[in-house]
């Protein structure tokens, strides 16, 4: 448990949008995705893709529950490294098995204040219209 005044993890943007993926969304742990969403998330933040948007520490944790729920065994990877500047980041990514050759893809976009992500938005390769059939529908 956290006690006092929250900082922002001592990570470049960049870093922490493969460590977004890897040490939240590909986190099986509750427990430890609850202290890695609190560490890299403002409080207030909001998360957005072609199906839903959530709010909040607890609502990016049960959008993690609902996309590990509906691709058991699928695992981000981050596709290349991070770009960022004036506290924007993009980081592209890809949703699969280990070792699958086919795979979601789709893009990643941060707004960081104070080096916490106030705001990300996903993109799935083909857009909204290609999310379902892409194997996006993540609706539980």
């Amino acid at each position: 448990m956290m006690h006092g005044k929250r900082t922002a993890m001592s990570h470049a943007i960049p870093d922490l949008m493969s460590a977004n993926l890897l040490r939240i969304f590909n986190e099986r742990n509750r427990r430890r995705r609850a202290a890695a969403i609190r560490a890299m998330y403002a409080k207030g933040c909001f998360f957005a893709d072609a199906i839903e948007s959530v709010s909040g520490w607890d609502g990016v944790h049960d959008k993690v529950d609902r996309l590990h729920a509906a691709r058991p065994g699928f695992v981000f990877q981050p596709s290349g490294l991070a770009i960022a500047h004036h506290d924007l980041a993009c980081q592209r990514w890809r949703f699969a098995p280990p070792d699958a050759c086919d795979a979601i893809t789709g893009i990643d976009f941060a707004i960081f204040e104070k080096g916490f992500i106030e705001a990300l938005y996903v993109f799935v390769d083909g857009g909204p219209s290609a999310s379902p059939a892409r194997g996006w529908s993540l609706s539980v």
